[in-house]
């Protein structure tokens, strides 16, 4: 037997007849219109549908599949629709090992066909269990699992359970990146596109399939990790242009959470931070948006700092409420760093929140000189950001591109003049204070700890004190 055909069983009632036709690639209509041919699909459906052996349900139904690709027929197709109809009543045993990539993709076809409840749970399971090679079944598993459902949400929940258990499977993080990027891949166009709702929960679903994938420390690892987060980013950053529904869901912003975990207790390389940077910019717009009514959406504020990163929010935040005079200026205040003026500070002038934004920035310049990645890139791109405050320090910036020593002591000089301060050093075992140091796991107070990356803490003339970035530390047992 040709290895591309199918492995239907020769004892199959009908299946020789389909397969010699499908051999012959004939397209006659008085050929198709014969006898034999529907008795053949009919004799092939009735093992689809009961059979008790799981491979010959599976065999046949993918022979119908196969059919009816292969014959521009409106005999052969309205046949074989009915067939598959009345044979999948009952619901498909999983495939397990069962085929290769172009059986289950002719599995796949005629399923499709099918407008049982059972069919989206059974897409879910099969999208998350297909193998590398098995693109063009898994592009029609998603497309089921997605339109079949209620919801999004569902749809998302169903496939990040069955991938969970395909992971628990002994994978290597390797595996499970690349799996969880095909995923994505397959999922993404019908996420954006299909004409069904989120669904409640949406984002929590998507933070499950994305908690499933994490750790590995090789090369290949990081490589993967780094290529799969720009890919779930990318996808979210659409979802959330053209749902609006995704960006009022706190959990959305989570599962970005999530994607940046991946490199606890480090920070993510720059071109994933500038996809985040994207996202946050995005969650503000709806701030914005709602604060220029008067509304305080307080909790999706706090959710968007606390999963990526209070520092980053309100610098962001801070520079569009600067941006924005229609905004009165205790909800600027507020939009700018989640809270309400002390009483008597009504009047916070804008000018403040730009001076704080800027000070965000310069700490994280700061943080970037001592782990040395420093870049050209990275510092092109906070040449970028601080042009909106002051040009003239951002036009340094851009000249000292390749002069580190030099823009070392700038960066000092800067900071000594706004009080800031690197808190602890890298390396560093000290007890652990909620209050200046942040962990990725619970610590108790005064645990020992190791400091990753140093904070930055901030010193006015008054000696008032402000922490600007806490440390990142880790556990050291």
């Amino acid at each position: 037997m040709d290895e591309n055909d199918l492995n239907i069983s020769k004892a199959m009632p009908g299946a020789d007849v389909l397969r010699s036709l499908i051999a012959s690639r004939s397209n006659s209509s008085e050929r198709l219109q014969q006898d034999d041919v529907a008795l053949a699909i009919a004799a092939v459906g009735e093992v689809a549908k009961t059979s008790d052996s799981s491979n010959e349900r599976l065999e046949a139904t993918a022979l119908l599949g196969k059919v009816n690709e292969a014959f521009n027929s409106n005999a052969v197709t309205a046949a074989v629709k009915s067939t598959v109809e009345r044979a999948l009543v009952t619901p498909l045993p999983a495939t397990g090992k069962w085929g290769n990539a172009e059986d289950r993709f002719y599995l796949a076809k005629a399923v499709a066909l099918s407008t049982e409840e059972w069919i989206s749970a059974y897409a879910a399971h099969a999208l998350a269990h297909a193998e590398i090679a098995e693109k063009n079944s898994r592009d029609l598993w998603a497309s089921m699992a997605i339109s079949r459902s209620k919801d999004l949400a569902a749809s998302l929940h169903a496939v990040a359970s069955e991938f969970e258990v395909w992971a628990s499977e002994g994978r290597s993080p390797e595996t499970v990146y690349r799996k969880l990027s095909q995923i994505y891949e397959a999922l993404g166009k019908n996420l954006i596109l299909v004409d069904a709702p989120a669904g409640s929960g949406f984002g929590r679903a998507l933070g499950a399939l994305i908690r499933v994938a994490g750790g590995g420390k090789g090369a290949e690892a990081m490589r993967l990790k780094e290529q799969t987060a720009i890919s779930l980013l990318n996808l979210i950053t659409q979802l959330l242009r053209l749902r609006l529904d995704a960006r009022n869901d706190s959990d959305v912003y989570r599962a970005v959470g999530s994607i940046r975990n991946w490199w606890r207790p480090t920070r993510p390389p720059e071109p994933v931070e500038r996809l985040v940077d994207g996202i946050v910019a995005m969650a503000v717009e709806v701030l914005q948006l709602l604060a220029r009514g008067g509304v305080r959406d307080i909790e999706l504020r706090m959710a968007v700092a606390r999963a990526l990163e209070s520092a980053r929010v309100n610098a962001i935040a801070a520079r569009i409420a600067a941006s924005d005079p229609t905004l009165a200026p205790d909800i600027a205040h507020w939009l700018a760093t989640g809270k309400e003026p002390a009483a008597g500070q009504k009047s916070t002038s804008i000018d403040s929140l730009n001076e704080f934004a800027e000070n965000e920035i310069i700490a994280r310049v700061m943080l970037a000189m001592i782990s040395q990645d420093a870049g050209a890139t990275d510092l092109d791109l906070v040449a970028s950001s601080l042009e909106l405050f002051d040009a003239d320090q951002a036009a340094l910036v851009r000249r000292a591109v390749g002069r580190t020593a030099v823009l070392r002591q700038w960066v000092d000089a800067l900071a000594d003049r706004r009080g800031l301060r690197v808190v602890g050093t890298p390396g560093e075992l000290v007890s652990f204070d909620p209050t200046l140091h942040e962990a990725s796991e619970p610590v108790q107070r005064n645990a020992n700890v190791r400091i990753v990356e140093p904070g930055i803490r901030r010193t006015d003339h008054g000696g008032s004190t402000t922490i600007i970035s806490k440390a990142q530390v880790i556990r050291t047992s």
